[in-house]
């Protein structure tokens, strides 16, 4: 299957990703609270342009593997922002016009977007997959971590490592699977949109552990 073959081409990418220090400190209590109100701040707007490139794609393309990919994209996100709501509003204090994005999220998003307008449905897909993926990953591998008891990190945590967003997760692959077998001839170019994504998922974490700025 696609997915399997996908995860052996980006294990690399999957472990720099899961042992990035962003993610090792936050797991053991240890990151600056900066560097997370930072990550929440552009994750934000990342998940708002990733839905408009889901919008997109699935405007562009009429079909009922789109159809199936819309109703779950709007699951996703819906679930994602409830969960990450009393984060935002009640314990970080983050306003919306704090915000500035920053240069990799407007990197990403911008490269989801563009696929999603000029690329095939196949490989856009690819590319959004990736991170739902990793972050259920995030959630097996930290579960029970020191951090998961955090009245911030640890609620953050527990978002990944939900039922909901693990069957969110397996309706999505499932789905890639189903995309990639019916189109061979663009597999190749599949699996370069999903590497390319577990790339800027890295980055994402550079970013914030960085506090990326524009100059």
């Amino acid at each position: 299957m696609f997915s399997d073959e996908a995860s052996k081409a980006s294990r690399d990418y999957e472990e720099k990703f899961l042992s990035h220090p962003f993610l090792v400190e936050l797991a053991h209590g240890q990151l600056p609270k900066k560097n997370f109100v930072y990550y929440i701040k552009q994750d934000n707007i990342f998940i708002r342009d990733m839905d408009l490139a889901g919008k997109i794609l699935v405007s562009k393309h009429k079909s009922h593997d789109s159809k199936l990919v819309s109703q779950l994209l709007d699951s996703i996100y819906g679930h994602e922002l409830r969960e990450k709501g009393h984060l935002i509003t009640k314990q970080l204090k983050i306003k919306k016009e704090d915000v500035e994005m920053a240069p990799t999220t407007l990197a990403y998003t911008s490269y989801l977007i563009r696929l999603a307008s000029i690329a095939s449905f196949e490989e856009t897909l690819a590319a959004l997959t990736p991170c739902l993926k990793l972050y259920t990953l995030i959630g097996e591998r930290y579960a029970h971590c020191p951090a998961s008891t955090h009245p911030i990190h640890g609620k953050w945590l527990a978002i990944y490592s939900s039922t909901p967003m693990k069957k969110f997760t397996n309706q999505l692959i499932t789905i890639l699977n189903s995309v990639a077998r019916k189109a061979p001839s663009l597999r190749q170019a599949m699996m370069q949109s999903y590497l390319t994504a577990c790339r800027f998922e890295i980055k994402f974490f550079d970013m914030a552990y960085q506090i990326e700025k524009w100059i």
